[in-house]
């Protein structure tokens, strides 16, 4: 039996109907800061037909939006703030002084059982910002790209706070090398691709050395250890905090009728409560309601039966897999099984531009052999059936952009497109 990787590269025609279509963060490419002209080269050069460009935090929104000014289409940008980054936005106005603000965030039991850490960690975090100036920067940047969406936001109940400043600047690459820097900060953009074991990597200490991940997940000595060796702090921000800002700008995203890239990870209760939530409060009618746009849970890791549960509940659901995050996951092939064919998604969840191609192509071809069945390597069919997977998702991908707000403004059904999309599946 063979794997996906059985085509190593599709026919050039089929590049241009590529669509790293709902998750990449080309913002955290380390030519972002060498050479920015260089960056926006090689997004040009790009053979992928769209790149669905993520922002995080506040340092990332503008550099999304010039990617997006500069690419004449190609780039699809996203704005937003990320779980891992909303503990430096304040529910009041004015947030309070910071010491005070996060003692606030992180509530009386962590603050009473990690003081430590909070000590330490506090002159690395951001000062905080009140949720409406947050807000009015999300607001400003959709409304000043009308195809853009919201993202990449959510939920996460791994995610710990680091100890350490870090970022993609290529002189921090060598230093994470060479054991100097640990972590990505609380204030610095990074994204899931990278950062995505945050919450799963186990402190590990051996006498007075430190211990970090590796580029290929093995544990290795630092030679600078940081915390006793640990790379994270014990703090989280609570999951009540993160759906609040998270509420606060689907509305914004509702009201304006855009698509939501949505992180979840360990929350699989919280998510099905919130799309609970968000249905009753943005029921629509007059005007736009939840259910008017649509909601890609990227890189997906809910098993197969919340799946199953949320896409028998909520029409505006899709899931979207990549190989960089969702290969670790025995179930996967359960998981897109279970999804309906019209409600699946593809992305690279990468962040070097070089990577994006490959990446959304082998997940293409794992989606292909997960619904169709594997195929031997050069087998006399292997070309056209990938050409079918490709038109089923280019149909997803119309559908998943076309949501409710979109075809009431024009007028528009998108049932055709299902239909050819399943025939290119031979359903």
């Amino acid at each position: 039996m063979e794997s996906y990787q059985t085509l190593s590269t599709p026919p050039e025609s089929v590049w241009p109907r590529l669509f790293d279509v709902t998750h990449c963060h080309p913002a955290d490419d380390p030519t972002r800061w060498t050479d920015r002209s260089r960056l926006h080269k090689k997004l040009e050069d790009s053979k992928l037909g769209t790149i669905v460009a993520m922002s995080t935090n506040f340092e990332d929104q503008d550099i999304v939006a010039e990617m997006a000014t500069l690419s004449d289409g190609k780039v699809l940008p996203c704005f937003g703030y990320h779980p891992w980054f909303v503990h430096s936005i304040s529910l009041r106005n004015p947030p309070l002084p910071k010491r005070e603000h996060y003692q606030s965030i992180f509530g009386e039991k962590q603050m009473r059982n990690f003081t430590d850490d909070f000590e330490q960690v506090l002159p690395e975090l951001a000062d905080p910002v009140p949720i409406g100036r947050a807000l009015a920067i999300l607001r400003s940047n959709l409304e000043r790209f009308p195809d853009a969406m919201l993202g990449e936001v959510g939920l996460d109940r791994a995610f710990r706070i680091p100890f350490k400043a870090w970022s993609y600047r290529p002189e921090n690459e060598q230093r994470m090398e060479e054991g100097e820097v640990e972590t990505p900060s609380s204030s610095s953009s990074c994204c899931c691709s990278t950062r995505k074991g945050h919450g799963e990597v186990k402190d590990l200490v051996e006498g007075n050395e430190g211990w970090r991940k590796g580029r290929r997940g093995s544990m290795t000595k630092t030679r600078t250890p940081l915390s006793d060796g640990r790379r994270l702090t014990k703090l989280q921000t609570p999951i009540e905090h993160q759906a609040a800002v998270l509420k606060a700008q689907i509305g914004v995203a509702v009201e304006l009728g855009r698509n939501v890239s949505f992180h979840a990870v360990q929350c699989s209760g919280r998510v099905m409560d919130l799309m609970k939530e968000l249905c009753m409060e943005h029921p629509g009618g007059f005007q736009n309601g939840f259910r008017d746009i649509n909601l890609v849970l990227h890189s997906c890791t809910l098993d197969q039966n919340i799946v199953k549960s949320l896409q028998s509940k909520h029409s505006n659901l899709y899931f979207s897999f990549s190989t960089a995050i969702n290969l670790r996951h025995k179930v996967l092939r359960d998981q897109i099984k279970t999804c309906r064919p019209e409600r699946i998604l593809s992305e690279s969840d990468h962040h070097t531009v070089e990577g994006f191609e490959q990446r959304v192509w082998d997940v293409v071809k794992l989606i292909g052999d997960v619904l169709l069945g594997d195929v031997e390597e050069g087998g006399e069919d292997e070309v056209q059936r990938y050409d079918g997977v490709v038109s089923r998702l280019e149909s997803n991908w119309r559908g998943f952009c076309r949501n409710a707000s979109f075809r009431r403004e024009q007028g528009s059904n998108e049932e055709e497109e299902d239909e050819v999309g399943d025939r290119n599946l031979g359903r």
